[in-house]
């Protein structure tokens, strides 16, 4: 990239996003980010970092914010479990798409790498992987998954005919230091149970780190209107217990929780949660669990030249950051 050029980037200030921001810096960029409040633009201000602050539906304010940009980043999305508004979703998920795509082109952007989602690609038979080759059934088990989706194919359609190269990553469950909310949530609490109750479900899992490295190197050599998969390890959730529990040095004995009994007890299990005034559990949570996931992530390693940090290892730094953070007892 032309050093006299900078890096946008949508979505600085949540898990990945957050991530790949510290990434760039480190690797000595010049950086633009969008941003919502006044509170975010001081914050990234005071690290140097361009701060445009407006909305991802304004096309001017992207488009102004992108005006010396060679490669932009569009991270930015609405990732949650039952949406109070699900219209909400679709507008910054699907039209703030769109609006990072248009904006991109009037400003003469080369590369825009979008985060898509893993959800995106639609899931294979049981006992068998899932690769970007795999079509998508359209039976969504939440608003987000749907929104995604339709996010991907409408970038994908505008972005055929374009010059500019459009790269996509699909990300799985994205784990390690700095993530506390959704199915880390579950990492929590096996981890403060000898005898946690879990689904039965398999989850595909990839490091922050790694995570951040298939952007940069999607950048840097992903093919136009291609996807990559970002999976770095399949695992169930007794497994899960087992590393975690090895990590800790406490032997942990899961109570499993069989798919079709969480399935038939989701809705009961939602509305206990809310008329207990707890927002950890709502009927897309279950379905999302219930479903489960399995995808090859290998495509990223053979094109793109991305390698995977051991599973083991990712749990080991993801413990030690809850530890510091005061959200587990320190040894």
């Amino acid at each position: 990239m032309p050093a006299s050029r900078t890096t946008f980037i949508t979505g600085a200030t949540g898990f990945i996003g957050s991530a790949l921001l510290d990434r760039l810096l480190e690797d000595g960029r010049r950086v633009s980010a969008l941003v919502r409040t006044a509170a975010a633009a001081d914050h990234l201000t005071a690290r140097g970092v361009r701060a445009v602050l407006g909305d991802i539906g304004d096309t001017d304010v992207l488009a102004d914010g992108m005006a010396d940009a060679h490669t932009v980043f569009h991270v930015a999305g609405i990732n949650e479990m039952c949406p109070a508004d699900p219209d909400e979703m679709m507008r910054v998920n699907v039209d703030g798409t769109l609006a990072v795509l248009r904006a991109a082109t009037t400003a003469g952007v080369s590369c825009l790498v979008y985060t898509s989602s893993a959800v995106t690609v639609g899931h294979a038979h049981p006992g068998s992987l899932t690769d970007e080759t795999a079509v998508h059934d359209e039976r969504f088990v939440s608003h987000y998954e749907r929104s995604k989706y339709d996010a991907e194919n409408a970038l994908l359609g505008a972005a055929a005919a374009s010059s500019m190269r459009v790269v996509i990553v699909n990300p799985v469950s994205v784990q390690g230091p700095g993530r506390t909310g959704g199915s880390a949530r579950l990492l929590l609490s096996i981890l403060r149970r000898k005898y946690p109750v879990i689904p039965a479900t398999t989850v595909s899992l990839v490091d922050i780190a790694d995570c951040v490295s298939g952007h940069l190197l999607a950048e840097t050599h992903g093919v136009h209107c291609a996807r990559y998969l970002l999976s770095g390890a399949v695992i169930d959730t007794r497994q899960t217990a087992t590393i975690l529990g090895a990590v800790v040095g406490e032997r942990k004995r899961p109570i499993v929780v069989p798919s079709g009994v969480l399935k038939a007890a989701g809705i009961p299990l939602a509305w206990i949660a809310n008329r207990a005034g707890k927002e950890s559990v709502c009927p897309e949570m279950i379905r999302t669990l219930v479903k489960g996931h399995a995808y090859d992530g290998s495509k990223a390693t053979r094109d793109l030249g991305l390698v995977y940090t051991p599973v083991e290892d990712t749990m080991r730094a993801t413990v030690g950051w809850y530890r510091d953070q005061g959200l587990l007892p320190s040894k």
